[in-house]
């Protein structure tokens, strides 16, 4: 993935060496206690805004060092250290690719790239690279995926019954994708020994065929799978009490792993070789602590201080009204066609999909003064598809007014940088329209989108 520089330090720099350019950077921190820290940088032609905001060239240029639901750490390249409030970090570091192999789905919306050694009604199993082998309740996962070829878990959707969500009726079942395409549902799911074991089958003959091939014969609703052919798995989501925090701190880890988390703290030990840090992971009611190599740990994003993540919320109003095509539900934390987020390459904590034309409308209790986000034609596109996107807002006296408009985006674009500058509105709107040819192909994917909070209503 491109690194882009910005703009902060693209400037002249022929009279100040980077560390008297670090040494302001740090100046500026200090005098301003209040505000929203950008650890992240920018894609080139953008302006850092707001009244405290830190970019760097690349990401390696601030370490992170610890987080907790109060305070930040940071370290510039020189040394100093950067200490502060949580609520006020909008993001850190830069994404890596979702992980390429096998990866656990947790309660809450975390992905842990690994694999289950076993799971029954109480207890999962699991071994990850990032962490080892570590043993939660098994009401923290909420299911398996062999590859990205399987997308993620869509959350619910504004007007669709959460009991009825999987399709198949007031029960809500374990659902299995075999690697041939086939789908078994069943009350009760285990999986220990390389095999799955599956009681209550709804569906008996799609799993017989693959069981009978391994010798493990079907008996009156129950059947056992090879693990090795299990492409997906969907466990039914137990309700479950959510971390109480007005803020959600989101870590990225190398591997691609992503998961909600309570706090990071080094571990100090100076015999540790590399040095480690204990991660408690947020998981639905569950807070678990496991040892990580911190350096692995590559990108931040806090949501809920002066950052409001849009696809943690839910708008006000959802209009999508295609002229040749059928309608689309909007899709939360994936892509239209329901895969995992991302567009040539560039990935997303979180998101929306959505086929235009469109129109999503959201309102905020604390005036918003700045949105941002990138947007691309999905993938799935290919190089069809057009679109313009349009950001309009409204403040607290007066009119919806157009405060963004997009070139033409079309399939096979690098991801468009939107920024817009809201000016304390209290509701916006992200448009959606036709292009080229109609509204054919135009599923749109917003990475990321969010609202920086006025700086009046975060004193």
């Amino acid at each position: 993935m491109t690194i882009h520089h910005h703009p902060i330090l693209r400037a002249d720099t022929s009279l100040l060496c980077w560390s008297e350019i670090l040494r302001e950077i740090v100046l500026a921190l200090t005098i301003a206690l209040a505000g929203s820290h950008t650890l992240l940088a920018a894609p080139e032609g953008t302006v850092a805004r707001g009244r405290l905001e830190l970019a760097t060239q690349t990401h390696a240029s601030v370490a992170f060092q610890s987080l907790s639901q109060s305070r930040a750490l940071f370290c510039l390249s020189d040394g100093t250290r950067l200490d502060v409030p949580t609520s006020t970090v909008v993001g850190w570091g830069r994404l890596p690719p979702w992980p390429q192999g096998p990866m656990v789905l947790l309660a809450g919306g975390g992905v842990l790239a690994g694999t289950i050694e076993s799971l029954d009604a109480q207890t999962a199993v699991l071994q990850c690279g990032a962490f080892g082998r570590i043993e939660l309740p098994a009401r923290a996962v909420n299911g398996y995926r062999l590859s990205i070829a399987a997308g993620p878990i869509p959350r619910q959707v504004k007007g669709l019954d959460a009991e009825t969500s999987n399709g198949l009726g007031q029960e809500r079942l374990c659902q299995v994708q075999l690697l041939n395409g086939d789908r078994v549902a069943a009350r009760q799911l285990s999986w220990n020994e390389q095999m799955l074991q599956l009681d209550g089958v709804q569906n008996l003959a799609a799993a017989v065929p693959i069981a009978a091939r391994k010798g493990k014969p079907a008996t009156s609703g129950s059947v056992q799978i090879p693990v090795g052919m299990v492409q997906a798995i969907d466990l039914p989501v137990v309700k479950s009490v959510q971390e109480k925090s007005t803020l959600r701190s989101v870590v990225a880890l190398v591997d691609g792993s992503r998961f909600p988390v309570a706090a990071i703290d080094p571990i100090e030990n100076p015999n540790a070789r590399p040095p480690l840090a204990e991660c408690v992971v947020l998981a639905g009611d569950i807070r678990h602590k496991a040892v990580c190599d911190p350096s692995e740990i590559v990108a931040i994003a806090v949501d809920g201080g002066c950052a409001q993540a849009l696809a943690t919320l839910t708008p006000t109003a959802v209009m999508q009204t295609p002229s040749l095509a059928v309608p689309w539900l909007l899709a939360m934390g994936c892509t239209p066609t329901g895969d995992w987020l991302s567009a040539r390459g560039v990935t997303a904590f979180d998101g929306l999909g959505l086929h235009g034309p469109a129109r999503l409308s959201y309102r905020f209790v604390a005036p918003v003064d700045r949105f941002e986000s990138l947007v691309a034609i999905d993938d799935s596109a290919g190089h069809k598809g057009s679109v313009i996107v349009r950001i309009l807002a409204r403040r607290k006296e007066g009119a919806m007014q157009e405060v963004f408009a997009s070139p033409v985006l079309r399939g096979g674009d690098e991801p468009h940088f939107v920024q817009a500058e809201l000016q304390q509105a209290i509701e916006i709107q992200l448009c959606i329209e036709a292009a080229d040819r109609g509204d054919i192909l135009d599923r749109t994917v917003w990475l990321d989108p969010r609202v920086i909070v006025s700086a009046t209503a975060s004193d």
